[in-house]
């Protein structure tokens, strides 16, 4: 119940249709491994994997890194160790590790689907020993393009519950039943978390490609 509207990527997403999702940020991703690349980090976890696409992306860049994997849909668990790679099922809200684990954690197009981000941020961070980079695909709700979707009509959308952003109900099964969520967030309400934990030199936002990368280092 608690993670109801995480259900469409194994109840109806196949791997082809998302390879089709995954491979379109290309060059945003690039420079974040880039970026990683610079700064020499020897480990990575990479939460909310999907099919752990950045793992052939730092073998294609050049950049030797010991990655690690997470992910909760079954059919991309089973793909992933099929193909060697390490990875262990698991909520970004509680991750398995201890902490100062690895250099980089990344959270890469993971939060917009979720209810919240205050819990997962934390968790990311705590088990971070340099960095974490998360990146949101949607925009903020006080971004004037939030509001082209939002008010579209051509998806349910309600207040959120534990925010103060917006839910659009993107996904619909059979019974009616939502199976995934887009969550337009506040910008003020998440900086003035990061404010809250965080000091002003440790987090910055940064836009590429139209998508904002959230950075907080240790």
């Amino acid at each position: 119940e608690k993670y109801k509207w995480l259900n469409f990527w194994q109840e109806d997403c196949d791997v082809e249709q998302f390879t089709k999702w995954a491979i379109s940020g290309k060059h945003w991703k690039k420079t974040g491994r880039e970026h990683i690349r610079k700064r020499g980090y020897k480990s990575v976890l990479d939460t909310g994997a999907g099919l752990c696409l950045e793992y052939s992306g730092f073998i294609d860049d050049g950049v030797t890194i010991n990655y690690k994997a997470t992910e909760i849909t079954d059919k991309f668990l089973e793909l992933a160790r099929h193909n060697n790679i390490d990875i262990v099922k698991a909520h970004a809200q509680s991750l398995p590790f201890d902490d100062n684990s690895f250099g980089v954690v990344l959270c890469y197009d993971v939060l917009n689907h979720q209810e919240d981000f205050r819990e997962i941020i934390l968790e990311l961070y705590r088990v971070c020993k340099h960095e974490v980079l998360i990146s949101f695909f949607k925009p903020f709700i006080e971004d004037p393009r939030a509001a082209e979707e939002l008010q579209s009509g051509r998806f349910k959308v309600e207040p959120s519950p534990k925010t103060n952003g917006a839910i659009l109900h993107r996904m619909i099964n059979g019974l009616g039943e939502t199976t995934a969520i887009y969550h337009f967030y506040s910008f003020t309400e998440m900086r003035s978390f990061l404010e809250e934990n965080f000091s002003p030199l440790q987090y910055s936002f940064h836009e590429v490609d139209e998508k904002q990368i959230l950075k907080i280092l240790k």
